[in-house]
């Protein structure tokens, strides 16, 4: 429906402006006839869409895209070929080529400005469905920082982020179980730290010492050792 609005809409915008040629014509007939074609398209994408699903079986996405853009685009260019031929004859008319282009470059508008919001609206709606619940517990200045680490401090845990820290009151344990989907292991019993923030290691001692982003430093813990050079962090 929205792009379909947004069709109706071009075309009034090409008859006020006389686009494709469409000058020639006096405005009395030329909104009349960019109206008409508009609800013919519209009938027409419908129709096909309806016949696609009813009768013809494509599993493939873009096969189905593929096969309704051509045969949308074929129907119009014969339908303004065709209502070209009504007002101005066999010998007024352009050859049916020259709507090809007209034809495609209203609908790949229509298209794309109506399908914006979706594309648009698509990564936040994903980027809402992988983020961790634990990210919700955070103040808002802090939900959209990257977390670097958290640090259990007995019933606390301190969150490490790009742009500060915050102290929540929860278990260690369960921020753990809310971090799952995020890139990140447990490097020590009170420490867990993001994959992507490690920018060094330090080791001596029979230990090792992570290096983050932030500056701050990430102890790891011999029983955590192994599970992070099995996964390659050093």
């Amino acid at each position: 429906m929205r792009t379909h609005s947004v069709a109706f809409i071009l075309a009034m915008f090409v008859a006020a402006s006389g686009a494709f040629g469409t000058a020639r014509i006096t405005p009395d007939v030329r909104y009349p006839i960019l109206a008409m074609l508009t609800l013919l398209g519209i009938a027409t994408d419908l129709a096909i869409t309806s016949a696609l699903k009813r009768w013809v079986r494509l599993k493939l996405p873009p096969v189905r895209v593929a096969v309704r853009t051509l045969l949308f685009l074929t129907c119009m260019v014969l339908v303004c070929w065709a209502v070209a031929r009504v007002f101005e004859g066999p010998r007024g008319t352009p050859p049916m080529f020259r709507f090809v282009l007209p034809v495609l470059v209203f609908a790949a508008v229509a298209a794309a400005v109506g399908r914006a919001p979706t594309l648009l609206r698509a990564p936040l709606e994903a980027r809402a469905r992988t983020r961790p619940a634990f990210v919700d517990r955070l103040p808002r200045p802090l939900q959209s920082a990257e977390i670097v680490a958290i640090e259990g401090e007995d019933h606390y845990v301190r969150v490490h982020t790009s742009l500060g820290r915050h102290l929540l009151l929860m278990r260690f344990s369960d921020a753990l179980k809310e971090l799952k989907t995020l890139d990140g292991l447990q490097t020590h019993r009170s420490w867990w730290v993001a994959r992507t923030a490690v920018t060094a290691v330090k080791r001596g001692n029979g230990r090792a010492t992570l290096r983050l982003a932030t500056g701050l430093e990430a102890p790891v813990s011999r029983r955590y050792a192994l599970r992070l050079r099995d996964r390659g962090w050093y």
